[in-house]
């Protein structure tokens, strides 16, 4: 049978109760930041994020009186270390998480949502809650701490970045913009950029324009000295990242491939032309007829090649959109096809790199037949 206890029982309960909770937060709150202070901590570097994040989250560590080193693609999993900090921009919000070296601390998370593009106060106040303490980037007012999110960073010393102008863009002036935000981002560097180009489709309510744009970007890496160097190749640090972030090629090789030289052509123009079948020529042979929203492969002979597409016509015009390219045995190279559609509809072909295809190749369709 239920017997209620004494009121001074339950009480003493609650006093005991109320006693342990404090004890609780007290050691939360001013035992565990003492006991975490002075120790090293691990940063462990995070590819792509924007621009010097690593630098930032390991200034503001340090403000509050930790060792610190940054882990760059594991090359200091030896080191020895207490605590590991992890950190993230994901979907417009900075996310740290913090661990113990054997596990002796439960995993602890903070995150703050980016806005208007100050990462500094994100960091400060995700770390100032997560160590409870407060957290300041500090920094020399002459050094340029890039938290630009135009800058990914990649490795300790290596960013990819690029710059956009209209379809009629200089290139010199791209060019320009490249190497002086280079510049700004290391004193002596080694750099591999490349020209490209990107299609946009525009809805205005019951018809759609399309348009391109002109685009340079690539790797700066930095280096002992030495000034500026361009590399005529993309370094080994750049393709490694891009390997890691672009779909595969999933497509089965051309008989008798090897050969040859195999052409990618690319065509996703928008709305204007889109029911006609755009003739391709290759040495003035008209070799296809492409679809919107499809893509054909092609197998060229060796050597100088010139591709040229027309909306209409078996015939090659002169005012044909063409391209020359320089091919070897074996060799793929990727063409799309761009279009600007106003008044007038302007097509284009330009030869873009592998990565930027195999992007863009996942919103096409290969054409089984080219007639």
């Amino acid at each position: 049978m239920y017997e209620a206890k004494p009121k001074h029982q339950k009480t003493n309960s609650m006093k005991t109760n109320l006693k342990i909770g404090l004890f609780i937060w007290t050691f939360i709150l001013m035992i565990m930041p003492a006991v975490l202070s002075g120790q090293t901590v691990r940063i462990d570097f995070y590819p792509g994020s924007h621009g010097d994040i690593d630098i930032a989250v390991k200034r503001a560590v340090e403000s509050m009186g930790y060792d610190t080193f940054i882990n760059y693609k594991g090359r200091s999993d030896s080191y020895d270390y207490d605590i590991l900090l992890r950190y993230r921009h994901h979907e417009g919000f900075m996310i740290f998480n913090l661990f113990g070296k054997e596990g002796q601390y439960s995993a602890r998370s903070a995150e703050r949502r980016v806005v208007q593009g100050n990462y500094r106060r994100a960091i400060e106040r995700s770390l100032s809650e997560l160590f409870d303490k407060e957290a300041v980037i500090t920094h020399d007012r002459s050094e340029w701490l890039n938290l630009y999110p135009a800058v990914e960073k990649i490795d300790s010393a290596a960013y990819i970045f690029y710059f956009t102008a209209g379809s009629a863009a200089d290139w010199a002036l791209l060019e320009n913009k490249f190497l002086t935000r280079a510049g700004k981002l290391l004193p002596d560097f080694e750099t591999y950029y490349y020209r490209t180009k990107s299609q946009f489709v525009s809805s205005h309510g019951i018809y759609d324009t399309s348009s391109f744009i002109t685009k340079l970007g690539g790797v700066v890496i930095g280096t002992e000295g030495g000034g500026m160097v361009r590399l005529e190749k993309p370094p080994v640090v750049y393709v490694d990242y891009l390997e890691e972030r672009t779909p595969p090629l999933d497509v089965p090789l051309l008989e008798n491939s090897g050969s040859f030289s195999t052409l990618f052509l690319m065509r996703n123009t928008g709305f204007a032309g889109s029911a006609l079948r755009y003739r391709v020529f290759v040495n003035d042979k008209l070799v296809c007829a492409l679809e919107d929203k499809k893509y054909v492969r092609l197998l060229m002979e060796p050597g100088v090649n010139t591709i040229a597409v027309q909306r209409t016509g078996s015939r090659q015009k002169r005012r044909a959109a063409e391209i020359e390219v320089d091919t070897e045995k074996g060799e793929t190279i990727f063409v799309q096809i761009f279009q600007n559609s106003g008044l007038i509809v302007q097509t284009t072909l330009f030869n873009i790199n592998e990565y930027d295809a195999r992007k863009n190749i996942q919103d096409l369709r290969l054409q089984g037949s080219c007639f």
